[in-house]
């Protein structure tokens, strides 16, 4: 295989994250290799992480550890 022949993409969706009483517009993307990219605009925020497969743990520890984590209350 060449190198200009591989094709590789990120899966992205929009929708909104619910932090205490407060909802957020978030852009998600992930890879198939567990590369994941989150962006929440309004707290200036933008959340990396690769190469975790099992997404439910990972997400969760994202919406109720480290989002909250930068919500000013």
């Amino acid at each position: 295989m060449d190198a200009k022949d591989y094709r590789y993409g990120y899966f992205w969706y929009q929708t909104l994250v619910k932090v205490g009483s407060k909802s957020y517009d978030t852009a998600f993307a992930w890879g198939g290799g567990g590369q994941h990219i989150i962006v929440i605009e309004e707290l200036d925020l933008t959340i990396v992480i690769s190469g975790h497969d099992r997404e439910d743990e990972i997400m969760t520890q994202i919406s109720e550890i480290i989002i909250p984590a930068f919500v000013k209350q």
